[in-house]
């Protein structure tokens, strides 16, 4: 389930990592990401945004709240405040296409984001992964389909 980009960041972080050939003086900046390999396999049990999802992993029996890797989805509106255009849409569309599905995850890395006012070290680790259902990337195929449903017109008149 590795693609070739997924594969060539691995070698680069493990060059990385060794210090090997141009990374032979590389120091990491402080909250860096940090790429990661693991591997989950289960079912959609919540769609949290339209670029944000919770798998039930079946071999551990967790779940793990993933970010859909290179995918910028509309936000969604928080206490009062009016989601952006076609955010409700993106939402809607996930749950009712992959929900209960059993997805094949690959976990490509993670991200501290900085809390404001925080202080150092603190800040939100979140979780990058590419979700695969069927062979499908489902955020390729979401957005495919998605903008194959109209809202083309609407993301260039923006």
């Amino acid at each position: 389930m590795q693609t070739g980009g997924f594969t060539l960041r691995e070698l680069e972080r493990k060059a990385k990592l060794s210090k090997l050939g141009m990374w032979e003086g590389y120091i990491p900046p402080a909250g860096a990401a940090q790429t990661r390999s693991d591997s989950i396999k289960g079912p959609l049990v919540e769609v949290v945004s339209g670029d944000c999802v919770v798998i039930h992993d079946t071999a551990t029996g967790k779940e793990h709240r993933l970010y859909l890797s290179s995918v910028r989805a509309p936000r969604l509106g928080r206490r009062g405040d009016t989601p952006e255009p076609w955010a409700v849409e993106a939402k809607e569309y996930l749950r009712s296409k992959y929900i209960g599905r059993t997805l094949e995850v690959a976990v490509e890395y993670t991200r501290k984001d900085a809390v404001p006012g925080g202080g150092e070290g603190s800040g939100v680790e979140r979780t990058f992964a590419s979700c695969v259902y069927k062979g499908e990337n489902i955020a390729v195929w979401r957005c495919c389909c998605f903008l194959g449903g109209g809202l083309q017109k609407n993301i260039l008149t923006y």
